[in-house]
């Protein structure tokens, strides 16, 4: 939904996001904070259509002020096409986070 009102090139900051195919670990193992472990913490939480369209204006690339004169449009778009997935705007979401924490190698 996010590209049919803003393209297809993703933007970040002033610029657009580009992305990398190496595993962040391996970037990570490359830099001073090469000793890497990782954490994998399950999420469980309902979203709805606000919540969903609330995360989306957080991020770099749908924030508010890039959909201009669209921006209300793009939320009557999103809420309803989510009313395909769910009849009580609620949308259950079973996920998990990994996180990656580097620190220096002690000496």
């Amino acid at each position: 939904m996010v590209k049919s009102f803003l393209g297809e090139e993703r933007r970040a900051g002033s610029g657009t996001f580009q992305h990398h195919n190496r595993p962040y670990g391996e970037i990570m193992a490359e830099s001073p904070f090469n000793e890497v472990a990782e954490l994998r913490v399950p999420v469980q939480r309902t979203w709805t259509a606000e919540s969903i369209l609330g995360y989306l204006y957080s991020t770099s690339f749908a924030a508010p002020h890039l959909f201009g004169a669209r921006l209300k449009d793009f939320e009557a778009a999103v809420k309803h096409r989510l009313t395909d997935f769910s009849d009580n705007d609620t949308f259950p979401e079973e996920n998990e986070f990994l996180i990656r924490i580097g620190q220096r190698r002690r000496k």
